[in-house]
């Protein structure tokens, strides 16, 4: 999904300036290194396809329409989705989703 690039390049930023664990040339780099493989090596897949989808099931969950979009993602792409969210699929059990 195109909010994943958003947020690789959000935790780059934050090594580099929040974190200072990386330098600046660092962060540079691995910003070149993954736009050179979006799209390529990391397929995009737009959100605003998931947008209307997510919203509904996070209206009846409670749970962000953030967190939803990658789940319905992959229940559209019919894959697996990994999460350290550890009451998420207990949420959406609960309301049959």
């Amino acid at each position: 999904m195109d909010l994943a690039v958003k947020e690789v390049l959000n935790t780059i930023w934050r090594d580099y300036h929040v974190r200072r664990t990386i330098s600046l040339d660092t962060a540079m780099r691995l910003q070149q290194v993954l736009s050179s493989m979006t799209g390529i090596n990391i397929p995009l897949e737009p959100e605003d396809k998931y947008v209307s989808r997510a919203f509904e099931i996070a209206a009846k969950t409670g749970i962000t329409v953030y967190d939803i979009l990658y789940t319905v993602l992959a229940v559209e792409k019919n894959t697996l989705l990994a999460t350290l969210y550890e009451t998420f699929f207990l949420d959406l059990r609960i309301f049959q989703l």
